[in-house]
Parts: structure tokens; sequence; C-alpha cells
């Protein structure tokens, strides 16, 4: 369903397409929507904030192991 070529959402809730990737579209819809609901499991939600954090720590550790681009 992704591509490089996006759709991006704006803070103020206006859409415009650009070529983004998927971490950097991610991280746009995560400032804008910090708070809101990004997952749930069960009892358990997480917002786009905290789910950004999980996954910069995430890459974070990969990159201490070695794991770079493809």
């Amino acid at each position: 369903m992704f591509s490089t070529d996006s759709i991006s959402v704006s803070s103020a809730g206006g859409v415009s397409r650009r070529t983004a990737s998927i971490p950097e579209l991610f991280d746009e819809v995560a400032r804008a929507y910090a708070h809101r609901p990004a997952l749930t499991d069960g009892d358990t939600l997480r917002s786009y904030a905290e789910v950004q954090s999980l996954a910069n720590r995430l890459a974070g550790r990969l990159r201490a192991l070695g794991v770079g681009h493809e």
C-alpha cells in the first residue's frame, strides 16, 4: 500500500502528495497526532508518540548491533 510516492497529512489536517519514505511519513504523522491512539491490543493502547519512541529505540539498538541499510 505504501510507496515512495506517499500522501502526507499536515498537523492542520491538510493532505498533500510528495515523495517521502515510510519512516519520514510516520514521523510527520507522529508529530501531528502525537497523543492520538496509533495501536491497540486488548486493553493496551499506544499513542503515535509512544510508537515512534519505541521504533527509534529499536532502530538505535539495531544500528548498535551493526544492522544498516540494504
